[in-house]
């Protein structure tokens, strides 16, 4: 009779988790009394807040110089995630660690992967809403060559992707792409083949560039990249119905920020 795989929710020394996410350490020892398989899946969470899962691939038990009861697992970092709700903070697509949900007021993201988080021009730091009307808008022109540190809005460990990085989602040979509704919301669903870890972009449209007015809302999703494309325009990942492709465009525009992990 097959086994079943479990989930096994452990604590974690604050000092071995960037070195799990970055695949330095790649082994956990634990005494076995919860009966550890090959493909159960470990959430270790440390007393600062962070929290990652990771899949078990092998398990060394019974050898010389090892304390009677204790294993070794050979481990596979999956994702972070938020203690208490499991919600996914990262997954790894095509090799980039991707965030699940978009940004929201500047240093924070949406509350959950479907949420529209918040508008950005390109190079700056102001946040728009993502619905009804805004007295604020500024249509002058944003500066620079890339998207200067001091002007990203991601949370602090996170940056806006760059032109390449966004392309690794339109890899077909790696990865597919669903237009999907994700509890009423409409977007883009990216899938990696091998992982089978997945994101979902919401269509949250954009702000016109003259007036900050929104635009096809529910029916586009518009993602800045951080790579310029020449004075007036930056490169953007423009998805829809029947288009998932790079694009460029004049750099007032409002668009949303999904972030990827430094």
């Amino acid at each position: 009779m097959k086994k079943c795989k479990k989930d096994h929710t452990l604590k974690l020394d604050e000092k071995y988790y960037d070195l799990l996410v970055n695949g330095e350490k790649r082994f956990e020892v634990r005494y076995n009394d919860r009966d550890y398989a090959v493909g159960d899946f470990l959430f270790l969470e440390c007393s600062n807040g962070r929290a990652l899962c990771c899949v078990v691939r092998y398990i060394l038990s019974d050898f010389v110089g090892l304390k009677p009861g204790y294993v070794v697992m050979d481990v596979d970092f999956l994702h972070e995630y938020i203690p208490g709700k499991k919600i996914q903070e990262t997954v790894v697509i095509n090799g980039v660690r991707w965030a699940t949900r978009n940004v929201a007021e500047p240093g924070t993201f949406a509350a959950n992967p479907e949420d529209s988080g918040m508008f950005y021009q390109w190079n700056r730091k102001k946040a728009y809403a993502a619905t009804g009307d805004v007295t604020d808008w500024d249509s002058s022109f944003p500066t620079g060559t890339e998207w200067e540190k001091a002007n990203d809005p991601s949370p602090a460990g996170y940056r806006l992707p760059t032109r390449q990085e966004q392309e690794s989602l339109l890899d077909k040979s790696k990865v597919t792409n669903e237009w999907t509704t994700v509890n009423g919301v409409v977007g883009m669903k990216f899938t990696d083949k091998e992982n089978e870890n997945s994101i979902f972009l919401p269509a949250a449209g954009s702000r016109n560039y003259g007036n900050g007015k929104l635009c096809v809302a529910g029916e586009g999703s518009n993602y800045w990249s951080s790579t310029e494309y020449n004075s007036p325009n930056a490169y953007y990942l423009r998805l829809g119905r029947r288009i998932a492709c790079m694009s460029d465009i004049y750099r007032v525009y409002g668009l949303s920020v999904r972030c990827v992990a430094e």
